[in-house]
């Protein structure tokens, strides 16, 4: 299964890659949201966001302020999509075999994903972001 990993804050919940992550899962990829949320709070829309994607509700990991690297190692996923410079620098670091892509200021985000996937961006064309 090929493992994906999306935050939420600032990343998921910008249209654009939230219609790239539902893509994804329709083309049967194990889509995760990864977030530093609490989950004594209210997550309504970030579950709400999760539905309308298709992400499975058991694909959703809160750290609860920790770093998300500790979750992420050893799970096999090709990619985490973020907004954060710092969670992005110790995936990057720590994690072999994990790409680690900024969602802030980079205009070439769906790029990189759709190369870290080892797939073309002609494969998701009408699928603009």
């Amino acid at each position: 299964m090929k493992r994906v990993s999306f935050d939420f804050d600032s990343t998921l919940s910008i249209n654009t890659i939230e219609s790239f992550a539902t893509d994804l899962v329709k083309r049967n990829f194990e889509v995760w949201i990864v977030t530093t949320r609490h989950t004594k709070y209210d997550n309504s829309e970030l579950f709400e966001t999760a539905v309308r994607c298709g992400i499975d509700l058991k694909n959703i990991y809160f750290t609860n302020g920790v770093d998300k690297w500790e979750f992420l190692l050893d799970k096999g996923f090709i990619f985490h999509i973020d907004d954060d410079w710092f969670e992005l620098k110790e995936i990057q670091k720590r994690i072999k075999g994990t790409v680690a892509i900024s969602s802030f200021g980079n205009p070439k985000w769906k790029h990189k994903c759709i190369k870290a996937l080892g797939m073309k961006v002609t494969d998701f064309e009408g699928n603009k972001g």
